[in-house]
């Protein structure tokens, strides 16, 4: 677990990606593909702003804010999937029709200070007993304790990296 603590600056910038975001996928009716989440949608493009921020600070990746569409391939920080809650021992939430091949990363609590709790692929989340249809959003919903320590991940993202820019 890696603990990211934001200056007042990165937070104001922070906020003001998750509004953008907001005000682009309304303008370009972009919907959620898996429904509204509760609660304030722009606290929650905030809260994924930040946690992708964090991600991008941790793992020394680069991060494009405002380059992410429906209509592309690309991941929230440079191949990687950032899911955020504000609940410190809340779960990483993954979908049926995201990535098995993709890391997943999970982020919690609230600016300043963030949580980098682990990481699975996708495949590895899609498991039976991490399946939630009880909620407004049914998902995988994988806790915690089963996640793979993100120190684990920061060794392989820089192996990774090493191992394609000496090809």
């Amino acid at each position: 677990m890696a603990t990211i603590t934001l200056t007042e600056f990165e937070c104001d910038f922070c906020r003001w990606v998750g509004k953008e975001r907001r005000r682009l996928a309304l303008e370009n009716r972009r919907f959620q593909p898996y429904g509204e989440p509760p609660g304030d949608l722009v606290e929650n493009d905030v809260r994924g702003a930040a946690a992708e921020y964090a991600v991008h600070i941790a793992l020394r990746l680069p991060w494009k804010p405002l380059k992410k569409t429906l209509h592309d391939n690309h991941r929230d920080v440079s191949g990687n999937e950032v899911r955020s809650t504000a609940w410190r021992h809340g779960c990483l939430l993954v979908h049926d029709r995201d990535c098995d091949s993709a890391p997943f990363i999970l982020v919690t609590g609230e600016m300043p200070s963030l949580r980098i709790v682990g990481w699975l692929y996708g495949r590895e989340c899609k498991r039976p007993e991490f399946w939630r249809h009880d909620r407004p959003r049914p998902a995988y919903f994988v806790p915690q304790k089963e996640l793979k320590d993100i120190g684990d991940y920061l060794w392989w993202a820089a192996t990774y990296r090493l191992s394609i820019s000496s090809t």
